[in-house]
């Protein structure tokens, strides 16, 4: 059996314990089902001095990116995986757009950057991603994974733990979890809902934050200790991808009014 981590100093999914850090690349995943908030998340801390020379790699269940564009004024370089998530289809794609990120940063194509974001697909299913920096000895010689986030969302949060898988490994696998919307959801919904995510991981940290709101640390100081469940995704029944297109402009009000139905 091949031992991918001869060291009694090396960790699983790349992260030393006891050595320097030295020139390697600290990597932040965050992670959360559709709808947690992992947009406004990731905006708020690009903004924070914490979050200063960041690359970000955006996923997007979809053929038509949408976060990316969002994240593009707040990030000096931002990369957009192709259509599907990272736990199943792109996981060539995320190592191919990681040695290019630093291709690109040596021959001063691209800005300098210190650290990298990789925010998945809400669909995704973490695993696969940690597996790729351990298991590919050189990407885990340019970059670690310092922390593993997790989003979930306050006021849908039990119901998308009942009713999704992904959702549950998503939790499983945070040193880092984050409860979102908390100012949308009654002090009894928010004080069960950090119970289950207690049962679910008790080796996580929990935080909460309001519109994004979070101290940029929590982006950067790993906290906890790495869950094992590393099951690959198998998506829900009912969720699906689609892209309406239109040849002339669209009245803006009436499709607002069918969005807001």
């Amino acid at each position: 059996m091949l031992d991918l981590f001869p060291s009694r100093e090396a960790s699983p999914f790349g992260r030393r314990l006891k050595r320097e850090r030295g020139a390697r690349i600290p990597v932040t995943v965050v992670t959360g089902f559709l709808g947690a908030g992992k947009t406004t998340l990731i905006r708020r801390f690009l903004k924070s001095p914490e979050g200063e020379g960041t690359a970000v790699i955006v996923n997007e269940f979809g053929a038509v990116g949408i976060d990316d564009a969002l994240m593009r004024d707040s990030a000096e370089q931002t990369v957009l995986l192709s259509n599907g998530c990272v736990c199943c289809i792109t996981r060539t794609d995320l190592q191919v757009a990681l040695r290019r990120l630093l291709f690109e940063r040596e021959r001063g194509i691209v800005s300098n950057f210190a650290r990298i974001v990789i925010e998945t697909s809400g669909l995704a299913d973490p695993a696969p991603i940690l597996q790729t920096f351990s298991t590919d000895r050189a990407l885990g010689g340019e970059f670690h994974i310092d922390v593993m986030l997790t989003a979930i969302d306050a006021v849908n949060g039990e119901a998308t733990l009942d009713r999704a898988a992904e959702a549950r490994k998503q939790v499983i696998l945070a040193d880092r979890i984050v409860v979102t919307k908390t100012d949308l959801a009654t002090a009894g919904t928010v004080e069960r809902l950090t119970w289950r995510l207690q049962k679910l991981n008790p080796r996580a940290a929990i935080d909460a934050a309001v519109d994004g709101a979070l101290d940029g640390t929590r982006f950067v100081e790993p906290a906890g200790e790495r869950g094992g469940f590393i099951a690959e995704a198998e998506h829900s029944d009912g969720v699906v991808s689609f892209v309406l297109e239109w040849r002339e402009p669209l009245a803006w009000p009436v499709f607002a009014r069918a969005m807001e139905r």
